[in-house]
């Protein structure tokens, strides 16, 4: 019986001591869950500038330099032009048709995919225009204009989805770190104070029982020792308390078996 009440005790301190580990252990895994979820967030962020903002934009400004390039030698694609002028120019325009096509799958927002449809549109129908002849010089130029427009308007959209992603990923790091030094900070400090807790009140309880333990062994052992808590520590001091009764009583039983051994004595010897 004693063996089994000692096991439940141990087992109560056990939990404890579990309890508050696992306490730590939780509070640090979900700093490190935290931190792993926001660095994947920043991988996202990053790459999604690497492979998704910064070729929009090269692809961009290398159709609007493509453009350029076009309009200065649009005679060239006109059916009066030597067929050797107009291969080369045919080309071209069918590589920025492609690049055209290309670039949407890199287009983020819904401000540069509705300016990139516009500005093929108009390339569409610059294209169409430069292959009638020279008869459509104004139509050829209005549309040449808005197709540079709408794609001005996408590289500052563009630009601007980029410059966003850089916020984002800047502020997501700071935050980061921010949070990962404070979180460890603040379990390094839980951690020190629990174990201050645990520690002071095991040596200050041991401390106390050992006093009492010198002060009945001399005899001078007038109080109970107080029971501040349930573990091991708590059941020490109430067998204790319990021994320490049961030794007074029997030095009760002694004296007063002693009195009337010594009073029958006497009587027959008086």
């Amino acid at each position: 019986g004693g063996c089994a009440s000692l096991g439940n005790i141990t087992m109560r301190l056990s939990y404890k001591v579990f309890l508050t580990t696992a306490l730590l252990i939780l509070a640090l895994a979900g700093v490190a869950t935290w931190s792993l979820l926001a660095i994947s967030r920043l991988v996202d962020v990053n790459r999604g500038i690497v492979t998704q903002s910064v070729p929009a934009v090269r692809m961009g400004a290398s159709l609007r330099e493509q453009l350029g390039g076009l309009t200065h030698t649009e005679a060239n694609a006109s059916p009066s032009a030597p067929e050797d002028a107009q291969k080369p120019w045919n080309d071209r325009a069918a590589r920025m048709a492609k690049d055209f096509v290309l670039l949407r799958a890199f287009l983020g927002t819904e401000e540069e995919r509705s300016q990139h449809q516009e500005a093929m549109v108009a390339f569409t129908t610059y294209r169409r225009l430069s292959g009638m002849g020279p008869g459509l010089s104004v139509e050829r130029r209005f549309a040449a204009d808005r197709t540079g427009a709408h794609l001005d308007r996408m590289l500052g959209a563009t630009y601007g989805a980029l410059e966003d992603a850089q916020l984002e990923a800047r502020e997501l790091e700071a935050r980061t770190w921010n949070t990962v030094f404070w979180a460890l900070l603040a379990s390094l400090a839980a951690a020190l104070t629990t174990a201050g807790f645990v520690t002071g009140h095991l040596t200050g309880s041991l401390r106390r029982l050992s006093a009492a333990t010198g002060q009945l062994a001399d005899g001078v052992f007038t109080h109970p020792l107080p029971v501040r808590s349930r573990d091991e520590i708590g059941g020490l001091a109430r067998s204790f308390n319990r021994m320490a009764e049961r030794l007074r009583e029997v030095d009760n039983l002694k004296e007063e078996l002693f009195s009337h051994i010594s009073h029958e004595l006497r009587t027959p010897l008086t």
